[in-house]
C-alpha cells in the first residue's frame, strides 16, 4: 500500500487541503468542537514560515473549499462502475 502526496506534482490552494483533512479525518462532532482551534493552529504554523493569512480570509477560503474537498473523496465511497475497487464495502 502506498500514499501519494499530489503536492509533489501540482500546485493547489491550501484551503482545499485543510478542508479535505478536517472534513475527512474528523467526526462531525469533533470538527464542530475543534474546527476553529485547528484553523488557528494551521494559520500560526503558516505564519511561522513567514506567510500571513488573515483569519477572515482564511475562513472564507476554507468554507469555499468544503464542497470541492467533498468531491475529492466521494469516488472512494461511490465509485463509478468502470473504476477498480479502492476499498472494501
Amino acid at each position: 500500500m502506498g500514499l501519494s502526496d499530489w503536492a509533489r506534482v501540482c500546485r493547489g490552494l491550501w484551503a482545499r487541503d485543510l478542508a479535505y483533512v478536517l472534513t475527512a479525518a474528523l467526526s462531525v462532532e469533533d470538527r464542530r468542537s475543534w474546527e476553529m482551534d485547528l484553523i488557528d493552529r494551521y494559520l500560526g504554523k503558516v505564519r511561522d514560515f513567514g506567510v500571513e493569512i488573515g483569519r477572515d480570509e482564511a475562513l472564507r477560503l476554507y468554507r469555499q473549499q468544503m464542497f470541492p474537498a467533498l468531491l475529492m473523496w466521494t469516488p472512494t465511497l461511490c465509485p463509478p462502475p468502470m473504476l477498480p475497487d479502492m476499498q472494501p464495502e
